[in-house]
């Protein structure tokens, strides 16, 4: 099955999927929404470390 999604946040649709035993193989995004989440959660560790 291939699904083509208009949303940013999959996590949501790739958990139940995965809740009723669908097997999830590859998940394709933009890039630039995946380096922002990446930027976000780097300034995030660096403002747990105190740095």
């Amino acid at each position: 099955m291939i699904l083509k999604l208009d949303s940013e946040e999959l996590s949501g649709v790739i958990q139940a999927l995965m809740r009723y035993d669908y097997n999830v193989k590859a998940i394709y995004q933009d890039r630039s929404m995946l380096n922002d989440l990446y930027q976000d959660r780097f300034d995030l560790f660096m403002k747990f470390m105190n740095i």
